[in-house]
């Protein structure tokens, strides 16, 4: 009995792997994905402004990333607490000194991104076509940062401005890093409710349509599919959080699971499995292991593990793990 409708793997024109430095940028899902390369050895930079979901948004950021806007504009000042229109809550400061340093320190962070060896991978994840305006200044805001609703404008971006100002956010990265880079876009599986059910179906169809344009015109953007792996092949409440709209931790893990089974070459996926082996064994209670030959024999099976995936990829940095299972043979 079929328990579910089970994607079929496809074959990405040129998979990753280690050699590949990921920039993710979007939703709260965004950081999923993100953090599971991050504990998997990847090169990751994750929302460097903090989570942001509509497109305009998203594309902001990388204005200010890559210095085509002056970040200074859009800054408030609420109770003694600067923040930024266009950046997470998390982004905000006690002084304006404080948080344009905090603001150029990621800047930074995206400059070694670009400058560093290997081909970039961008990771966009949209959440939303809705949008917040303030009424005051007309201007888009990435986070209303629990302001009072009557100061705002709700609108949903159409498909044309949709395709339009996510293009020309790729384009100016393309142009900035002049060399390779690829651009993965997917839409998170997270639904809006807020907005109302029938308005979250037609933010997420403006999205998807978006991401379909986007790989139609662009040979360096391709779309993973995290919104249908949730939606139409898990289907079911039990792979929803307690507010039966996250997924759950099951639901993650399964479509982290799809993005590496189709993202990385075969070579690679052998690597993040030896890796994975690895986790385990760091996070592996020692209990009566902890001394004595089983002890021994724990920690030089893993050192062994280490010079194996070194061996395969040498830009891979296990020195944390090395001096841990060293730290127990002492």
């Amino acid at each position: 009995m079929l328990r579910h409708t089970e994607f079929k793997n496809f074959l990405w024109d040129n998979p990753f792997n280690y050699n590949d430095q990921f920039l993710f940028i979007g939703s709260c899902f965004t950081q999923h994905l993100s953090q599971y390369l991050s504990s998997l050895k990847f090169g990751v930079i994750s929302n460097p402004f903090g989570n942001v979901y509509n497109p305009y948004s998203i594309v902001e950021q990388l204005n200010f990333l890559c210095e085509k806007k002056d970040f200074k504009q859009g800054v408030e000042v609420n109770s003694n607490k600067y923040f930024h229109w266009s950046m997470h809550s998390d982004i905000a400061a006690k002084s304006l000194h404080e948080l344009y340093a905090g603001i150029k320190e990621k800047i930074s962070d995206y400059k070694q991104w670009y400058s560093s060896d290997g081909r970039k991978v961008l990771v966009i994840t949209l959440g939303t076509s809705w949008v917040y305006e303030l009424i005051q200044s007309n201007d888009i805001v990435g986070n209303c940062h629990k302001y009072p609703a009557k100061l705002f404008t709700k609108k949903n971006l159409s498909l044309d401005y949709l395709l339009e100002i996510l293009n020309s956010g790729l384009e100016m990265i393309r142009t900035q890093l002049q060399h390779d880079i690829h651009f993965i876009i997917t839409v998170s599986p997270v639904r809006y409710l807020r907005d109302g059910f029938v308005e979250n179906q037609r933010s997420k169809a403006r999205l998807l349509l978006t991401a379909e344009n986007l790989a139609s015109i662009r040979r360096d953007v391709s779309y993973f599919p995290s919104y249908e792996l949730f939606m139409d092949d898990l289907r079911d409440y039990r792979y929803c959080g307690n507010d039966l709209v996250h997924p759950n931790e099951m639901a993650v893990e399964y479509i982290r699971e799809k993005f590496t089974e189709w993202c990385f070459d075969d070579s690679t996926q052998q690597i993040i499995k030896d890796v994975k082996k690895l986790n385990r064994a760091m996070s592996h209670k020692l209990g009566a292991m902890s001394f004595g030959k089983d002890l021994e024999a724990f920690a030089n099976s893993q050192l062994r593990l280490i010079k194996r995936i070194e061996a395969r990829d040498v830009s891979i940095d296990l020195s944390g793990e090395r001096n841990y299972f060293n730290n127990l043979l002492i």
